[in-house]
């Protein structure tokens, strides 16, 4: 605290009177969180704030080793490390506002020197092993994009946990949980040579709706160049084996042209080619990815995709067109 020790604030030092008003200073450290100080009259106050020790890392420090748990490693271990006490003593020099710089490093160590002398329970990888074995002989071109690819995530995860000579039984038996889950979620693609295929229309038979069965992305189907009516616009799936249909896979056109790219559709089925029924239906955006559209599985003998809207370059003419179009599904099996 400086004080002037006038009592009249107008009062001032000058050339002829340099001393004419003293300033009185006195020194005082709070290092508590907060402080009470009584200032005089005609006095200011110059506060020094401490920024204080950084905590970051022992408050990181804390948090992983609280993610230890007993029941992963040995019990000899476990006790000779003596975890939470050493959490404890972290925590207090956590809360402590005074803390040194030294003890919060101290304190850190003594966390990590503590979960280094744990021990894994021995752990047993076969499960994880065999799943890994059987993820590895299923073949690409079976599955739809997106499924395979999530597979793929977490087949890699797998393996490098298979790897690891450090980790615990809870680890291995959640990425054998998810690597069932993600096999079991696999969209299998219907074979082409399970099915026949026809259309509603098509331009010629170089435009033909064989072309979206055929493996050549080059190739189209398209419909009359000279625009027909929507209710014209499908292609006709014929099973001749037994599938329980759960989706349809579709490719626009890989050429620069738009027209008949589908961005409407509608997916339905039937048993007999006659009665049919709509089990989805929704948009894609305009792009030249592949599209799917999911639905629950269906025994049937015929699907048929719709198209409900597409593009144009040119508003008199209404088109559809495909590259590549897909079903998936899994073999019907006879319930026992």
């Amino acid at each position: 605290i400086q004080m002037l020790s006038s009592d009249n604030f107008a009062d001032e030092n000058t050339l002829e009177n340099p001393n004419n008003v003293v300033v009185e200073t006195t020194n005082s450290v709070a290092k508590n969180s907060s402080v009470t100080v009584e200032v005089p009259k005609h006095s200011f106050v110059v506060v020094k704030v401490s920024a204080g020790v950084d905590k970051t890392s022992l408050e990181e420090a804390i948090e992983d080793a609280k993610d230890f748990v007993e029941g992963d490693y040995t019990a000899e271990s476990w006790a000779e490390a003596n975890v939470a006490a050493v959490i404890a003593d972290a925590e207090a020099v956590l809360n402590n506002q005074s803390a040194t710089k030294e003890e919060v490093e101290t304190a850190i160590e003594a966390l990590e020197t503590a979960t280094a002398k744990l021990e894994n329970i021995p752990v047993d990888k076969a499960a994880l092993e065999a799943k890994i074995a059987e993820a590895d002989t299923l073949v690409q071109e079976d599955y739809t994009g997106a499924t395979w690819t999530e597979l793929q995530k977490i087949l890699t995860t797998a393996k490098a946990v298979a790897a690891k000579t450090s980790t615990t039984q809870k680890v291995v038996d959640k990425v054998v949980e998810d690597l069932a889950a993600a096999m079991d979620t696999l969209k299998k693609i219907i074979p082409v040579s399970a099915m026949t295929i026809t259309a509603g229309n098509s331009h010629n038979n170089t435009l033909g709706p064989d072309k979206v069965i055929d493996n050549d992305t080059t190739t189209n189907w398209h419909t009359d160049w000279y625009g027909t009516s929507r209710t014209d616009h499908y292609l006709q799936f014929a099973l001749t084996e037994e599938y329980v249909v759960d989706g349809l896979c579709y490719l626009p056109r890989q050429d620069s042209s738009v027209n008949g790219v589908i961005i409407g559709y509608e997916i339905q089925v039937s048993d007999n080619g006659e009665n049919w029924e709509t089990v989805e239906e929704g948009t894609w955006s305009s792009d030249k990815s592949w599209k799917s559209a999911d639905f629950d599985g269906q025994n049937v003998s015929y699907v048929r995709f719709v198209s409900t809207n597409s593009m144009t370059d040119n508003n008199a003419y209404m088109f559809a067109s495909a590259a590549e179009v897909r079903l998936t599904g899994k073999k019907y099996v006879e319930p026992t």
